[in-house]
């Protein structure tokens, strides 16, 4: 028996820009750190993805049970980024850029309702193990950003921001090379 391989969240990666045109020239991840437009990567402390799935609720007719299918639901991302800026709030609806003082970085807030800015969002995680090293990289193409979290700095000075995100199932992506 194998050991399992090891994944390492601390090299986890994300990559945030403008929607993109998926091809199959490059890796998913290096086409989301090439997107135009605005471009924010970070490492990324914490992911979960929840892939949409389809379902299925039974109907009763006449004596007969059927199965009626739903349409697939979105797929969803949470995710918590080390924070080094202000980039991550420019790489979510609800911020435009403002003219900053010398030097600076400004962001100022806006109503986006009805308008939100369709994202590219791409994640690559890293591993490790006795199966040998592999990546793995998913994409969320025209996502939009749900929630924007707290910015939270502990004790030992680091900080942190926790994003949401959301696309349809047919637009979200994955590959490995392990």
């Amino acid at each position: 028996m194998t050991s399992p391989a090891i994944w390492y969240g601390r090299n986890a990666k994300v990559a945030i820009g403008t929607a993109i045109t998926v091809a199959t020239t490059s890796t998913l991840y290096a086409q989301a750190t090439a997107a135009s437009g605005y471009v924010m990567t970070n490492f990324c402390k914490d992911l979960k993805i929840a892939p949409g799935e389809s379902a299925v609720d039974p109907l009763n007719v006449f004596g007969t049970q059927l199965l009626e299918e739903k349409r697939p639901n979105l797929v969803t991302a949470d995710f918590t980024i080390v924070f080094t800026n202000v980039d991550s709030w420019g790489s979510t609806n609800t911020w435009s850029t403002a003219a900053p003082a010398a030097g600076y970085t400004r962001f100022v807030g806006v109503d986006s309702t009805g308008n939100k800015t369709k994202r590219c969002i791409g994640f690559s995680l890293q591993q490790t193990g006795t199966n040998g090293q592999g990546t793995v990289n998913a994409l969320m193409n025209n996502a939009v950003i749900t929630g924007q979290g707290d910015l939270s700095v502990a004790a030992d000075g680091s900080a942190e921001q926790t994003l949401s995100a959301a696309c349809q199932l047919t637009e979200f992506y994955v590959e490995d090379n392990c």
